[in-house]
């Protein structure tokens, strides 16, 4: 099927049909929010990987700020509790200049805390962390996957070095925004050795949770 190539010509999603039909969903304080589609990067192991070998780079799509601030002035004014957003883009921080221009706006006006995902190279820069926290930022999921830096790069694809995960951690506690760590066990050829040292490197990273 061909990519809708400009996301902001879909409409804003209607919560109140589901919120109408479940209470479970009306009471949830926690609203679900897709700011893009797709992911830039091409991890062995995700979706992603096989999306952009069939649409190539225009996979990655992001809907404009404003177009997310509308959908987010909805959530905000029908809510029956205080919302808190969880954006489940699979790396909402991978264009700087969108986060730039979207994180003063939401401060602005939308003001509730909210999470997010993204790659740890993305939050080692502690001027864009600090945005994050003045917007209202309480955690960041970061993937580790791997305490093996020889397995993250020859079988996940994920060319990063423990020191770059181990600064993005540390620019985060700093701001004193929570870090979340995602992880696997098991990956081909691991030995129970392996699996130990993805979780003695999360034990050096601090985490607020860990994910595995």
């Amino acid at each position: 099927r061909p990519l809708i190539a400009d996301l902001d010509s879909l409409p804003v999603p209607d919560r109140t049909v589901y919120e109408r039909a479940h209470r479970f969903f009306a009471l949830d304080p926690v609203k679900h929010v897709a700011a893009s589609r797709g992911c830039p990067m091409c991890c062995r192991y995700c979706y992603s990987a096989v999306s952009r070998q069939a649409y190539g780079p225009g996979f990655f799509r992001l809907r404009s700020p404003a177009h997310v601030l509308e959908e987010l002035r909805v959530i905000v004014a029908t809510s029956r509790v205080p919302p808190l957003i969880n954006f489940v883009d699979d790396n909402l921080l991978a264009s700087r200049d969108w986060a730039e221009a979207f994180l003063p706006a939401y401060a602005r006006e939308i003001g509730r805390p909210f999470v997010l995902q993204t790659m740890p190279q993305h939050v080692t820069d502690r001027a864009l962390v600090d945005l994050l926290k003045y917007a209202g930022c309480v955690n960041v999921k970061i993937g580790v996957e791997s305490g093996d830096e020889r397995a993250r790069e020859a079988v996940l694809g994920r060319p990063i070095s423990d020191a770059r995960i181990e600064a993005a951690a540390a620019t985060l506690h700093a701001a004193g925004i929570g870090v979340s760590t995602l992880n696997m066990l098991g990956l081909p050829g691991e030995a129970w050795q392996g699996a130990w040292q993805t979780v003695r490197f999360n034990r050096r990273l601090k985490p607020t949770y860990s994910m595995f």
